[in-house]
């Protein structure tokens, strides 16, 4: 009982992760020990049983061994396409893998939690390669190259002529045409609808978006919704899209990502998190919850 109230302390409802309190309720959960306080002492079997926590651990267990698995490919991923040259630090890659799992953790949809992990990771790579490069006509370029490449194109000119981007950014628009083609026949497999065009279309947008941003990045949270759902099987229609509570609902979760951003850099670059920051996140995030 005191750990489960220090946990609700601790741990406010809005930030729990349905996985992580799994495995906290498997740790305290008594099995066929258990006994139930009222007026008397007494058992109630049809609750807690022995059974019930062996077949919790083992789907447990099973779970997190598909994980891990998928923690393995992502690593590789990460490592085959020099993710790190874009600022992408392990931390980073485990930050978003362990956000995604968290929050999607069936097995059955691990094509979302991949989609999810691997366009944050994107995310973090081009906005990094913004912030580095100022000038508004390479990121132009970087934007004309992306179409190009998502309309068939192998990379090498953009309007018939010789694009103005350096090895490592073409590399990065092959590396983000590449995966969301990926992306686009997997589900293509799975659910068979054809998502490329719209998967391109969506990023395309929010490239267009954050060409001129000095503010950070914004929509990424849009966005990763948008690539979830497309990569789930779901379908999204414009009528869906510009319904008022839609929009309502977008506006929030873009704007509750963007204040949470900076605070979620710092920890995922430096381990931990500056407590003197944390009220003014809290105070600024807390009344759009």
């Amino acid at each position: 009982m005191p750990g489960e109230v220090g946990y609700a302390l601790d741990v406010p409802w809005y930030a729990s992760l349905p996985r992580l309190e799994a495995r906290f309720y498997v740790k305290h959960y008594g099995g066929g020990d258990d006994v139930w306080i009222g007026k008397v002492l007494y058992r109630m079997y049809y609750v807690n049983n022995d059974t019930y926590l062996e077949l919790a651990k083992l789907d447990f267990n099973q779970c997190q061994e598909l994980h891990q698995l998928e923690w393995n490919r992502i690593q590789k991923w990460w490592m085959y396409n020099h993710l790190q040259d874009f600022g992408i630090s392990k931390e980073t890659l485990l930050s978003a893998y362990f956000l995604a799992v968290a929050s999607i953790f069936e097995p059955e949809r691990s094509m979302e939690r991949t989609a999810w992990a691997k366009t944050a990771i994107l995310v973090d790579a081009v906005a990094y390669y913004f912030s580095k490069e100022t000038c508004i006509k390479q990121r132009r370029a970087f934007l004309l190259e992306f179409g190009y490449g998502s309309s068939g194109g192998r990379y090498k000119k953009v309007n018939g002529s010789s694009s103005n981007l350096r090895k490592t950014e073409m590399e990065l628009v092959g590396l983000l045409v590449t995966t969301l083609n990926q992306l686009s026949l997997e589900a293509q497999t799975r659910h068979g609808s054809d998502i490329r065009q719209l998967l391109h279309h969506t990023w395309e947008m929010w490239l267009t978006k954050n060409l001129v941003e000095e503010d950070g990045y914004q929509g990424d949270a849009e966005l990763m919704v948008d690539v979830i759902n497309l990569c789930s099987g779901r379908s999204i229609n414009e009528e869906k899209l510009n319904h008022p509570l839609y929009k309502h609902l977008a506006h929030l979760t873009n704007s509750i990502s963007h204040q949470l951003n900076p605070f979620y850099r710092h920890k995922a670059h430096n381990g931990n998190y500056c407590p003197e920051n944390d009220t003014d996140v809290s105070s600024n995030v807390e009344p759009n919850m």
